[in-house]
């Protein structure tokens, strides 16, 4: 859909985004641990079911970072409310969690590089991202990763989490 150009019809194409975020002072409260997982993978069910146009590709979460691939729908351009959503979710449980009561995220908003639509490059960032605990060396291979993150054989699974205090 689009403004109509000699009867021609526009279309508006999904636009792909790299976001990554830093926890505040790169303190490790995102730490691999089950109830730390449950409360991320609970956020992004809640931001996804409250922002559909936006979708998860990939997401890695490491102890003090995050790095998600989402592609938006340009129609509906949600992303700066799919992200309001998620990392307040993430901030407030994570930080009830630890005890805390300060800011969980660094000043500012989170990075985002719009990705480039083409396949070579979406590959690239993906790659990226799942290598990530690889290249900080904390593990050998992505799979062994204990934290967050979506790999290629989990395209087009759903994951299930449980409402309630997470642990």
């Amino acid at each position: 859909t689009g403004d109509g150009v000699g009867g021609v019809q526009t279309c508006a194409l999904p636009i792909s985004h790299a976001v990554s975020r830093r926890v505040s002072e790169r303190r490790p409260l995102l730490k691999p641990v089950a109830a730390i997982n449950e409360i991320v993978l609970y956020a992004l069910g809640v931001a996804q079911l409250r922002c559909p146009g936006v979708q998860v590709h990939a997401a890695m979460v490491e102890a003090n970072h995050k790095h998600d691939q989402v592609t938006d729908a340009p129609e509906k351009a949600q992303l700066p409310d799919f992200y309001r959503n998620y990392h307040a979710l993430v901030a407030r449980a994570v930080n009830a969690y630890w005890g805390r009561g300060e800011s969980l995220w660094c000043q500012g908003s989170y990075d985002n590089v719009e990705t480039p639509d083409d396949q070579r490059t979406l590959e690239e960032q993906l790659l990226y991202l799942w290598t990530n605990p690889v290249k900080d060396g904390l593990v050998a291979r992505p799979e062994d990763w204990p934290g967050v993150m979506f790999l290629p054989e989990d395209f087009g699974t759903e994951i299930t989490v449980a409402r309630g205090r997470p642990g």
